[in-house]
């Protein structure tokens, strides 16, 4: 009998905005500077272990980075070695001109060259290259973060453990009792692409911690299925922090292999199609860099079988305004997206407030026990 595994999950727009295979094309500015960071760097990668914090269907790994604790986004969708998003505002003359590939869309974005000194019991960095991209905040959020890509692993055998919480880096000669050697191709940029089966159908797909979520281009979208959702609107950031807006998005589950059922989203606009951690994070893994081959072994924990409720509506702050910017089309939403919120329960949004109605709302799936005034687009 097939175990179903079933995750608890939460949508959510500050997360999906991590599902990005970052691959780097410079400029010649860009790469002159890049080229007399690489000859002077350190880059050591010891056999050993660090313990990794599980929080928000990401795997935070602990770190020193300039001699301050941090931690860094283990992502191995991102094929860089550190990508960072800062609300720190940049000196202009700074800033180099690259092209930058994500899972939505490649563009040409300014960012900042980076050197950085990292280290923890796997990985010796020094004056080592990074680059920073400035993304505004909004009164109410804070949307940093610091991604720790792959390309330090070029010639190792890493493990993932999710039983023990633990990332290693293991010796050339390891042992693999108790896993499965998962069909696969690595590319030139370190990513993994594993050939698992989909409903049935093998299908390509990026092997992505970085993505809390598996998802699909919507093109494979055939089986409709009476428990489907479908979001429309603001599901996604695209790599430069900017919301793609009215995009419609099915919530579905779909059977991988024989290992049961599986969350996954089907979205326009992907360039790959991802393997995100609503899968990844029920089992443990080995991944040789150096062979090119990657496997996985059936964690010994169980995982609890249901889901968060879909939102019947999701809200930003845009511009000072309190605006609808998903819905779930569904449940027959009353509002549309772009629908600002002037009022609740006779209360007029404003600046002192807004955060608070938008926490408020995000996280309450019923909006019947509000009293709204509302202004459409």
């Amino acid at each position: 009998m097939k175990k179903k595994i079933i995750l608890i999950i939460t949508i959510s727009i500050t997360l999906l905005n991590s599902c990005t295979l970052i691959k780097i094309f410079s400029s010649l500015d860009a790469t002159e500077k890049m080229i007399k960071i690489q000859n002077k760097q350190i880059d050591k990668v010891k056999i050993g272990s660090v313990k990794f914090i599980y929080k928000d269907s990401r795997i935070l790994m602990p770190v020193i980075k300039d001699n301050n604790p941090d931690t860094l986004i283990f992502d191995t969708g991102n094929t860089f070695t550190l990508f960072e998003q800062s609300n720190e505002e940049p000196i202009k003359d700074s800033l180099v001109k690259m092209h930058i590939s994500g899972a939505f869309k490649p563009k040409y974005m300014y960012v900042d060259i980076t050197t950085n000194d990292i280290s923890n019991d796997i990985i010796l960095w020094k004056n080592h290259l990074g680059i920073k991209k400035y993304i505004p905040s909004d009164n109410c959020s804070n949307n940093e973060y610091k991604v720790f890509g792959m390309a330090s692993f070029e010639n190792s055998v890493i493990s993932i453990n999710f039983d023990n919480n633990e990332i290693s880096v293991l010796d050339s000669v390891y042992a693999t009792n108790d896993f499965k050697e998962v069909k696969s191709h690595f590319d030139e940029k370190n990513g993994i692409y594993l050939y698992l089966k989909f409903d049935s159908k093998e299908e390509k797909v990026l092997f992505d911690t970085g993505c809390p979520i598996t998802m699909f281009k919507e093109k494979f979208y055939k089986n409709k299925k009476d428990t489907d959702t479908i979001l429309y609107g603001a599901l996604h950031n695209d790599i430069d922090g900017n919301i793609l807006y009215k995009q419609k998005n099915i919530i579905s589950q779909i059977e991988i292999e024989d290992y049961g059922l599986s969350p996954i989203i089907y979205a326009p606009k992907l360039t790959d199609n991802l393997l995100g951690m609503s899968f990844i994070q029920n089992f443990n893994w080995i991944i040789d860099y150096k062979n090119d081959k990657i496997f996985l072994q059936k964690r010994k924990s169980s995982i609890n079988p249901k889901f968060n409720p879909l939102p019947l509506y999701n809200t930003k702050v845009i511009d000072d305004n309190l605006v609808i910017t998903l819905v779930n089309l569904t449940k027959k939403p009353k509002y549309d997206i772009g629908t600002k919120i002037k009022k609740v329960n006779n209360e007029i949004i404003n600046k002192d407030n807004i955060c608070h109605y938008m926490s408020l709302l995000n996280s309450t799936i019923d909006w019947s026990e509000f009293n709204l005034e509302v202004e459409y687009e």
